[in-house]
């Protein structure tokens, strides 16, 4: 198994580049992405809310064994919402959302992206 490295902290510079390959039940790929989210939300970007709902989401994927369902759909509507937010009050640059998107999504099981709200 490998060691998790911890990233920097997330900045409005970006995050760290992700690598691919999360398939079926969690695995070492989705739980490294998980422990990446949570390290990027120790930042002073995020609020207590804010930081919960990225999380409680990046925790919801990590269980989750079906690449569909009504949980995952409020998932994505509940990060599609803070990561607006996020952007449109200059807390992050869009690029920077977009990847902490992909690396909350990369949590769950492989074919289930989350849609856009």
């Amino acid at each position: 198994m490998r060691s998790f490295r911890p990233y920097s902290r997330v900045t409005r510079r970006g995050l760290a580049a992700g690598s691919g390959g999360n398939i079926g039940h969690m695995n070492g790929h989705r739980y490294h992405n998980y422990l990446f989210v949570l390290e990027v939300l120790e930042s002073n970007v995020f609020t207590d809310v804010e930081r919960e709902i990225l999380a409680d989401a990046a925790e919801g994927l990590l269980l989750a064994r079906l690449p569909n369902g009504d949980d995952l759909d409020e998932i994505g509507i509940q990060v599609s919402a803070v990561l607006d937010e996020l952007v449109s009050t200059d807390r992050l640059r869009y690029a920077t959302a977009v990847e902490l998107r992909a690396r909350i999504a990369e949590c769950g099981p492989a074919g289930a992206p989350l849609q856009p709200a």
